[in-house]
């Protein structure tokens, strides 16, 4: 996905990282308290729109690094090599 091996690489293999480790992690607390927590009580709401904005926002990321240059496509699909 990204071709330049530099330190931007390294960056953006750490953001993006951090990215997925925190919506798990917002998907986890927000199972257990569904599972836990009384009626009515707003935890888990919250914690899925975390995720929600976690979510957009790797998505931005990932869209502005690919505009910056940073990552480029690999071309497997629909390769004519």
């Amino acid at each position: 996905m990204v071709f330049n091996l530099g330190r931007e690489y390294v960056l953006i293999k750490i953001i993006v990282t951090g990215f997925f480790l925190f919506i798990l992690y917002s998907l986890g607390s927000a199972l257990y308290y569904m599972m836990n927590d009384e009626p009515g009580s707003q935890r888990m709401m919250k914690s899925l729109a975390k995720r929600i904005a976690a979510s957009i926002a790797l998505f931005a990321f990932i869209m502005f690094s690919y505009w910056m240059g940073w990552i480029q496509p690999d071309g497997v699909i629909g390769s004519t090599e």
